[in-house]
């Protein structure tokens, strides 16, 4: 939410295209699709800053998960790649 209200970057959701749906419902149902521009599917070639357990992209913060421990960082962190790239 931070990154799209506040950084006022766009947010994009990569998963196979099988869970499309599943990812769609399971957002919408917690009013979540608000602030997700789309949701795309693994392969897609879309620049920017990536979220992701492990550096296969450039402009790739490596994270095993998203937990509220970290999230200050990687709020900074993405804050600190938006200006870079």
């Amino acid at each position: 939410m931070a990154s799209s209200d506040v950084l006022k970057l766009s947010i994009l959701i990569e998963t196979n295209s099988e869970k499309v749906d599943l990812y769609y419902n399971y957002l919408k149902d917690r009013g979540l699709m608000d602030y997700v521009d789309d949701l795309i599917i693994i392969g897609h070639k879309e620049s920017g800053i990536r979220i992701d357990k492990s550096h296969n992209y450039p402009n790739t913060i490596a994270v095993s998960s998203i937990t509220c421990e970290n999230v200050v960082s990687l709020l900074g962190q993405i804050k600190f790649l938006s200006t870079i790239i």
